[in-house]
């Protein structure tokens, strides 16, 4: 366990992304990509070179040595490269606001409204959505074969993207406290880690740092070769509503994301035997347990999201 809990901890330094970190969306794309048949391989890299900046974002690196494998991992990262790209970044679709856990009396926070449906008349350039109304869209979009292929494309990449955050147990909803967190603590952005800048980054490193072909194909392998682990993301499959994937997550957070050792200090102030929330070392079998929750949780993001590509690109070649 102290091993595993050294190696987490080598990823959770290295890593600097949001959301899943790029090593995770590699992850979660190269799974769904795996269960999709050859038609439908060919069919996914053909709209995706429809993309508006495919030619200066979808390029492999020259020491990749299986393009053809990295592109969709590429695909779901893409929304992150996006970030530094005023057109195309939507920092609001990349997490559900939404209400994890409350301490203390629920009248001395501020909870979030419920999220809704998208709103009627929302395209790929309304930004005030959210992960699952976003999500929502996405897959609109890409089924629809009226849009222009480059928009079908966009649309793609953000659900590659999306359906990854939505098995991320802090892009789920946060953690409210009195006097502690009165407004939440943004997904966990708010509890500063030492082996990372804050929970949310800790959680975001499970599953690597940035892409690395030998250590991408061997997590893959684990997953794929594990058949418990694979039934367990085929199951998952039957349901394919955005609002229970994440409430899975939040669910999941209550586990083994705030857990006891987090939350003590966070109750302290909240009953105010303390002034502040303290920089947490969280321990060995902390990361064991987020490491194994953070691979279950990219299985079945992975099942997921080979259905919902394949659901848009088979809608679209029916019409």
């Amino acid at each position: 366990m102290q091993r595993l809990a050294t190696v987490v901890l080598y990823f959770l330094v290295a890593s600097t992304a949001h959301a899943w970190s790029e090593g995770g969306h590699h992850l979660i794309g190269l799974i769904a990509f795996h269960l999709m048949d050859d038609d439908q391989k060919v069919a996914f890299k053909e709209l995706l070179a429809e993309h508006p900046r495919f030619a200066e974002d979808f390029k492999a690196p020259p020491n990749v040595a299986t393009p053809d494998r990295w592109l969709p991992g590429r695909a779901g990262y893409w929304p992150d490269v996006a970030r530094s790209q005023p057109a195309y970044n939507r920092p609001n679709w990349h997490w559900e606001d939404a209400v994890t856990l409350v301490v203390g009396d629920r009248d001395d926070v501020r909870l979030p409204r419920h999220v809704t449906r998208p709103p009627s008349g929302a395209d790929l350039q309304t930004r005030d959505l959210h992960c699952s109304q976003a999500i929502e869209l996405c897959q609109r979009v890409m089924g629809d074969a009226k849009q222009p292929a480059g928009e079908r494309a966009i649309a793609l990449c953000w659900l590659g993207h999306l359906v990854g955050d939505s098995h991320q147990p802090c892009h789920a909803g946060s953690l409210y406290a009195a006097t502690a967190f009165p407004r939440g603590d943004r997904g966990g952005n708010e509890v500063k880690t030492a082996q990372s800048r804050n929970l949310h980054s800790l959680w975001d490193g499970l599953l690597g740092p940035r892409y690395d072909e030998t250590s991408e194909n061997r997590r893959f392998g684990e997953i794929v070769n594990d058949a418990e682990l694979m039934a367990r993301g085929e199951k998952s499959a039957e349901k394919m509503d955005p609002l229970d994937w994440l409430a899975e997550s939040r669910l999941a957070s209550t586990k083994v994301t705030y857990t006891a050792e987090i939350l003590a200090p966070v109750r302290a102030v909240a009953e105010g035997k303390a002034d502040s929330v303290p920089k947490m070392r969280v321990s060995p079998e902390y990361l064991e347990t987020a490491g194994r929750m953070a691979t279950l949780r990219a299985c079945q993001a992975g099942w997921r999201l080979a259905e919902v590509w394949r659901a848009g690109l088979t809608s679209t070649a029916e019409k």
